[in-house]
């Protein structure tokens, strides 16, 4: 491998929009109060994209998620910015995006550049083409295009298994079509001087927990997603595995820490990994990160320091809950509670978090809780308005990707 691969890195929400809008502007979800009904990324956000264009890069992305469009103003800085969704129903292949992300970087003659590419392929609706359908053999019956987010029971065993063969599928499609990107990289003489940083933006539960999917779930399949760096100023740290903890608001400080970009009066929230893995190797690891979700009449957060994971939910206000969910509201075992509920992990003994340990250890959950307080007494966005002041268009832009019904 020729990339830092990060073994301990957190998003910053569950779904797509707060957490891509953390990694654009470093910004906390209780900074720049994106979510489900407030859609827009402020205007007075400070943007990546915005700091390259200062300096003098040619921006652009091309974006196959709906949820982050131009008319959510994920726009901001990029004087590219391509969204297929006029032309294709649903989520466009990532072949397809490819080919448009190809296009732009030969349109740019000897620029220096910044290109956002988002593709989409693991996601529900589970639908690889059937080449990338490889792990079909064995598997018969239905399964359900999208998966309720949670069961009080788990579905059959054999249809969790189609649903994670399915997902895989996808997998290997997005990665066939990076493989070619990066391909055309080396052909042109591109590959050696460009830094490029892989990331997701949530993960996906099947069955953890008895949940699926990701739209307001804290649990591990969620927010531990994997993260890749490759980049000149880190040569020599090829095939290295980091395993400090880090989360999506480092994202941005990290990329104009490497391209030296001129960023004079921003502050981001997070920090340059870069300079950590250039820094002394005993530094870094009492580092603390941070998961938020407000939406969905639902408020959860998340700590991690260490090995130790702090989750909690705070009670739900069931009327949104049955707005959003009318179908399967009552099937909602973890969200439908109106009481605070804590759960404390050791998720390097337990990924799984199968044993929640508050009971046995208060002094962990203390010490986490009090940091979670200070965290959120910090500089912070009213609550989302109601979930009925939302325009049809972008709840059925939701309902595609299954956020409500």
């Amino acid at each position: 491998t020729e990339s830092v691969r990060f073994s301990r890195f957190y998003v910053n929400g569950a779904w797509t929009r707060p957490s891509v809008a953390s990694m654009m502007t470093s910004r906390y979800r209780r900074q720049h109060g994106v979510e489900v009904a407030r859609a827009a990324l402020p205007q007075s956000e400070v943007t990546l994209a915005e700091l390259f264009q200062k300096s003098g890069y040619a921006t652009g992305a091309v974006v196959g998620n709906q949820t982050v469009r131009a008319a959510h103003q994920f726009d901001q800085g990029f004087e590219t910015f391509i969204d297929p969704f006029d032309e294709v129903p649903h989520d466009p292949r990532a072949g397809q995006l490819v080919d448009a992300a190809i296009d732009w970087i030969e349109a740019r003659d000897d620029e220096r550049w910044f290109l956002w590419l988002f593709l989409v392929d693991p996601h529900d609706p589970y639908s690889p083409s059937r080449d990338h359908d490889l792990w079909r053999d064995g598997h018969r019956g239905r399964v359900p295009p999208v998966p309720r987010a949670e069961y009080k029971r788990l579905p059959h065993k054999r249809e969790r298994d189609r649903m994670l063969s399915l997902y895989d599928g996808e997998i290997h499609q997005m990665d066939a079509a990076i493989g070619r990107l990066f391909d055309h990289l080396r052909e042109q003489g591109l590959w050696e001087d460009a830094t490029i940083l892989v990331v997701a933006d949530h993960g996906e539960a099947f069955g953890e927990n008895l949940c699926f999917r990701h739209p307001y779930h804290l649990w591990e399949p969620n927010l531990h997603v994997p993260m890749m760096l490759k980049s000149p100023a880190l040569r020599g740290g090829e095939g290295l595995v980091e395993d400090r903890l880090f989360q999506g608001v480092d994202v941005a400080p990290t990329l104009v820490d490497l391209a030296a970009v001129g960023a004079e009066g921003w502050v981001p929230s997070g920090r340059s990994v870069a300079e950590t893995l250039t820094g002394p190797i005993t530094e870094g690891w009492d580092r603390v990160v941070y998961a938020e979700l407000e939406a969905y009449g639902m408020r959860r957060y998340m700590v991690r320091s260490g090995s130790w994971k702090l989750l909690r939910f705070e009670p739900t206000y069931l009327p949104a809950l049955e707005t959003i969910w009318p179908e399967s509201w009552e099937e909602l075992t973890t969200a439908r509670h109106t009481r605070r509920r804590e759960f404390l992990y050791d998720v390097e003994l337990d990924p799984q978090e199968e044993t929640n340990l508050i009971g046995q250890h208060l002094d962990i959950a203390e010490r986490l809780g009090a940091k979670l307080d200070r965290f959120l007494e910090s500089e912070h966005l009213p609550p989302e308005e109601d979930i009925a002041d939302v325009p049809e268009e972008l709840l059925d832009d939701l309902r595609s990707l299954g956020y409500v019904e």
